[in-house]
């Protein structure tokens, strides 16, 4: 009771127990290790027991980038209104949405043979250097849906880097795609 679990837990059990969560208004979840490399979760009359994945998890701080102080601040539903539409332009070998970024300028824009081409300039604020950035539009959507602001903050540094969404109790890294 009480002690410190370094262990790693299958994604598939994460998903099952987010949504078992969901249902119960029971706060306490009772963890505890079993024989067999195995992990109980108890909370609210339901019992999960799940295998555990054998090793360590990779020391993800090392890859998380230092803070920036070049930002770009925007509307998230704007955003997000942009990169989905920029988003019905791509194809499975095709995935890059460019990301264009000027002074107090932001250009979305995805070009392809097969369905056409969509580019949107948004309002924002951004004070660093001209640069463009690829990335793969699915991952910037997850994020932008489940954030509850009004505006965004990404942290970039460079267009080989990753964009850095920082709040409290909150990181979210976007990695770049290379421009073909």
């Amino acid at each position: 009771a009480g002690r410190e679990l370094n262990v790693v837990v299958p994604a598939k059990t994460i998903r099952e127990l987010s949504r078992l969560l969901q249902d119960t208004s029971d706060e306490t979840v009772r963890i505890a290790p079993l024989k067999d490399n195995q992990l109980l979760f108890e909370f609210g009359g339901v019992t999960v027991i799940t295998r555990l994945i054998d090793g360590q998890f990779p020391p993800y701080e090392s890859v998380i980038p230092a803070p920036s102080t070049t930002m770009l601040t925007c509307n998230r539903q704007l955003l997000m209104g942009a990169i989905r539409r920029a988003s019905l332009m791509t194809t499975p070998t095709s995935q890059a949405v460019v990301f264009e970024l000027a002074p107090d300028s932001l250009t979305i824009s995805k070009e392809s043979a097969e369905l056409g081409s969509a580019h949107e300039q948004l309002p924002v604020t951004y004070g660093g250097q001209a640069m463009t950035i690829a990335f793969n539009p699915e991952f910037w959507l997850e994020v932008l849906k489940v954030l509850d602001t009004d505006d965004v903050v990404v942290e970039l540094t460079a267009s080989d880097k990753p964009a850095v969404i920082r709040l409290p109790q909150f990181l979210y890294i976007v990695l770049p795609m290379k421009l073909a």
